[in-house]
């Protein structure tokens, strides 16, 4: 009797594809080997491939009420979900800056946002001089991007996230300052870089992937697949979780050279649940001009990004389509505060509900942080974030509060320096 294929048991690869010449990576898909050999092991829930392509059929005039045979079509435009915990890119405390393909995760976020940065120095973190503050950090070695983010450690050997504003050439000016229980970065020590991926209108990133049951007859390759949407929920109690939909180019039978499913392991750290004991960190600016901040305190903050994207066609394409146009791209975020809490569109609260919208012409960036050393540390920043609805009236565990949805809106606050994420309005970064 045939062996079994069980749910539970599997393996999906993932790795990014690349141009070629005047042939964009959408039309230069891995084969099912590259993507083993190179590609990232995605630590996935039980994951259900369902294989589809269009189908004509033939409305002819026939003999009696029995059906032609359809005609097959193309694979083109399937759709697919996968759910899985976002992986930081290093086990223990890096040398090095981490890299488009350091960790699945970054390669996602670029994708459906479309723009990356790997933050110098990659040789190695930078290296802090003497008098930081809570907003300015001297340096004395280090090139530095304005706009990313970067891990800072104090004198008790603690660790924060925080995102460049300026860069004078001497000194770093951070967007928000540290936090009082963190204090300043210690004379001496290290500046970790980042993988910081932002807003870009018009580039797209896709992937190859192989899925694999237990039998080595069960594999398939999808190609080009890209993101249409990912969703992810910051839930203090458990880890954080994306859940993400693919559409993709061709799915192809991969069972020639498969073996039966080999022994693996996942390699790359989780981030932490997002609570004060793993550094978890969510504030708002109290303006746009200063550091200055006040703690958000809120619950059920999930952020969902998402992509719209039109075909390129072309008779010599595989499926006849040769590339992926990005139509639009959205970045929503929804949260929800007790009346009475702070919030960056009304500081003075005062337990009245919202009955109009409130969008002051100086509000001030949100950023939320989460991970406890660099290898696993993401960081979220909104730097003009823009109430899109009147927050609604909630019930939070039998107290009432609002519920927020926030768009970014445009931001030209941006200091000197440089860096291909400044001014950018959305940003997501691993460090």
């Amino acid at each position: 009797m045939a062996t079994k294929n069980p749910t539970r048991l599997g393996r999906l690869i993932v790795a990014p594809q690349s141009a070629s010449g005047s042939t964009p990576a959408y039309s230069n898909p891995l084969t099912a080997a590259a993507v083993v050999s190179a590609g990232a092991t995605v630590e996935a829930e039980v994951f259900v491939p369902n294989p589809s392509r269009s189908v004509f059929t033939r409305e002819s005039i026939k003999s009696g009420f029995y059906e032609l045979a359809p005609i097959s079509g193309d694979q083109h435009g399937q759709e697919f979900s996968v759910r899985f915990p976002i992986n930081g890119w290093s086990s223990t405390l890096p040398t090095t800056s981490p890299g488009a393909t350091s960790t699945p995760s970054t390669g996602l976020f670029q994708a459906i946002l479309g723009g990356f940065i790997a933050m110098d120095p990659a040789t190695g973190p930078g290296t802090v001089s003497t008098g930081a503050d809570s907003d300015t950090v001297p340096y004395s070695a280090g090139t530095y991007k304005v706009g990313s983010a970067v891990g800072l450690v104090n004198s008790s050997s603690e660790y924060e996230l925080a995102f460049i504003k300026e860069d004078s050439g001497s000194a770093l000016e951070l967007l928000i300052a540290n936090s009082s229980a963190f204090g300043n970065a210690a004379d001496g020590s290290s500046i970790y870089g980042s993988a910081t991926c932002y807003t870009d209108p018009v580039s797209t990133a896709c992937f190859s992937m192989v899925w694999q049951s237990y039998t080595a007859n069960s594999r398939l390759l999808f190609t080009s697949c890209i993101p249409t949407s990912v969703t992810v929920s910051f839930d203090p109690r458990s880890a954080l979780m994306a859940e993400v939909t693919f559409m993709t180019n061709t799915v192809e039978d991969a069972s020639s050279g498969a073996s039966t499913l080999p022994e693996f392991d996942y390699s790359l750290p989780i981030i932490s649940p997002p609570s004060g004991a793993n550094n978890a960190r969510a504030v708002f600016q109290n303006n746009s001009s200063g550091s200055a901040f006040t703690d958000l305190d809120c619950e059920a903050f999930t952020m969902t990004l998402t992509q719209e994207l039109a075909p390129a066609l072309a008779h010599g394409a595989t499926t006849g389509v040769r590339d992926m146009i990005v139509q639009n791209r959205t970045q929503e975020v929804s949260f929800s505060v007790l009346y009475g809490n702070k919030s960056p569109f009304d500081q003075t609260p005062d337990g009245k509900p919202f009955v109009d919208l409130s969008n002051p012409s100086d509000v001030g960036a949100i950023q939320l942080a989460v991970g406890d050393r660099p290898g696993r540390m993401l960081g979220v920043l909104i730097p003009k974030p823009i109430m899109m609805a009147v927050p609604e009236t909630a019930d939070l565990n039998g107290v009432f509060g609002a519920s927020f949805t926030l768009r970014p809106g445009d931001y030209q606050n941006a200091g000197s320096g440089s860096g291909e994420a400044k001014g950018t309005d959305f940003r997501v970064a691993f460090i």
